[in-house]
């Protein structure tokens, strides 16, 4: 990690935009450093430890911790919901480090690395190697109408949940626009799942399986939507598109 600190420093001291791409250059063939960026940016994967969490006083085994980053990066990604038997692994793995880098070790499993890049300067020095996109949204037609030519078909607004659901290497993830993890869509992630694509965003939203006005699916959409530690059954997943 020593190479990784100093990569790290070197950014952090620089005000310069362009020399901050420059050092990104210069460390393209470092793996591990690019796989911290990777986890660190991602808006996309989610840790479930913040800085208060980090720092919660809880009675540890203090057991040395045989563990490397890259099996704490991949520890968090697949138990990230924040509980504490999860904060006393990463609690002992940092106490396990040389002093010197556990600020850093810190900053990287509360995805807080703050050196003045962003995943856009990443993507455009690494290529697009980050997942950065925006959903499409809807415009007032009155606003842009000068900007339709030729035919169009109109559809039914649709009025409830905005999400995009990823599956990523067969596992399948459901996000707000935020980025925020959506929990309780297994049904609609296990149909994902069970679609024969792969390494794809679906961008849509989720509707009640009701008969009625527009008030009255939003209402019950909002009301299945926001129901919390249970399968959210009667919600159908309306797909806009498709980012491969």
């Amino acid at each position: 990690m020593n190479k990784i600190l100093e990569i790290v420093n070197q950014i952090k001291n620089t005000s310069s935009r362009n020399e901050k791409e420059s050092i990104l250059a210069r460390h393209k063939d470092n793996q591990l450093f690019k796989d911290i960026l990777f986890f660190v940016f991602n808006p996309y994967i989610l840790t479930g430890i913040s800085k208060k969490k980090i720092n919660k006083k809880l009675i540890s085994p203090k057991e040395q911790s045989t563990l490397s980053i890259i099996e704490i990066m991949d520890y968090l990604k697949s138990h990230n919901s924040g509980r504490d038997t999860d904060i006393i692994v990463i609690q002992n793995f940092i106490n396990s480090q040389p002093e010197e880098f556990r600020e850093l070790y810190t900053q990287i499993v509360i995805k807080d690395l703050i050196i003045g890049i962003t995943a856009d300067t990443i993507n455009k020095v690494y290529g697009n190697v980050i997942p950065v996109f925006d959903v499409m949204l809807a415009k007032k037609f009155d606003e842009h109408k000068e900007k339709v030519k030729g035919n169009f078909v109109i559809t039914k607004k649709l009025d409830g949940n905005r999400i995009v659901v990823i599956k990523d290497n067969g596992i399948v993830k459901s996000f707000t626009r935020q980025g925020n993890q959506y929990e309780g869509l297994e049904d609609i992630e296990s149909d994902i799942a069970n679609l024969p694509y792969d390494n794809v965003v679906f961008d849509g939203e989720l509707i009640a399986d009701i008969e009625g006005d527009t008030l009255e699916i939003y209402a019950e959409t909002t009301s299945k939507a926001r129901k919390k530690g249970t399968n959210k059954t009667g919600l159908l997943f309306h797909i806009f598109d498709v980012y491969h």
